[in-house]
């Protein structure tokens, strides 16, 4: 449900000052609240490490699968990793 507003261009954006970031994070967790039925005060880091990637790991991700690509073949394979994370 947000998983592809947090995804769009994250190798962009996912490194910047972290006071923005944390609105960002923000949001899934009050998806989590309100799908899980939790109470907005409780604690969401058991939810997320069970089921979730939070926005830091979801950069990393993101880095990790983009560093693979230029180290298995340089950047000449750039426009297909562009269509495989648009499609998602």
């Amino acid at each position: 449900m947000i998983y592809p507003y947090n995804t769009f261009d994250i190798e962009v954006w996912g490194s910047a000052n972290k006071a923005l970031l944390d609105r960002i994070c923000i949001k899934p967790k009050r998806v989590i609240h309100c799908i899980w039925t939790v109470h907005y005060l409780e604690y969401t880091l058991p939810i997320f490490n069970a089921y979730i990637l939070k926005v830091d790991e979801l950069f990393k991700l993101y880095i990790l699968k983009l560093m693979h690509l230029y180290c298995k073949n340089g950047f000449t394979n750039l426009k297909a990793y562009q269509r495989t994370i648009r499609q998602k």
